[in-house]
């Protein structure tokens, strides 16, 4: 009975504590602006990039949440019109080529608000100065991510985020 007792308070603590909204091959990548913020917090993949309008030399807020000390790409292109799977990788690549790498690094802020994974990265994009109206540019993040049993199960691709320049 009593090894019963402690494998139940086991058990219901790793439930209380492990956030229930992960899914393997899901993670979190946003972009915030002026108008709003584009992306997906946590969950949710699909091939349609979430649309946010830009100005002309406006700063952006950009934040992935995946495991603390995730390796994690964030990349860019002109060309946004695929769904591509890629095997190996959980979700399909939305970008076209040419693609550029525009941040590489880890998760390296813990998530203390016990939302998605424990990790995130910040960082800030400059919309260029002089941009044509209606420019548009694709981001995609490439991240290791997993389920908290197993926190490096895979890599995956986010939904992207395009944006428009106003």
């Amino acid at each position: 009975m009593k090894t019963l007792l402690l494998s139940l308070v086991a058990v219901l603590g790793v439930a209380f504590t492990t956030p229930a909204q992960i899914r393997l091959g899901e993670f979190g990548f946003e972009i915030q602006g002026a108008s709003g913020v584009a992306g997906d917090s946590c969950w949710g993949f699909d091939c349609r990039p979430r649309r946010l309008a830009v100005r002309s030399g406006e700063q952006l807020g950009v934040q992935l949440r995946a495991p603390l000390g995730a390796p994690f790409w964030i990349l860019a292109s002109a060309s946004f019109n695929s769904c591509t799977p890629i095997p190996g990788l959980h979700n399909s690549a939305v970008l076209g080529a040419p693609i550029l790498p525009v941040f590489v690094g880890v998760t390296d802020i813990r998530n203390t608000q016990r939302f998605c994974y424990d990790g995130i990265w910040r960082g800030t994009l400059t919309v260029p100065r002089g941009l044509p109206r209606g420019t548009a540019i694709g981001f995609q993040a490439v991240a290791v991510v997993g389920t908290p049993s197993a926190p490096n199960a895979g890599t995956a691709l986010s939904s992207a985020v395009v944006t428009v320049a106003q």
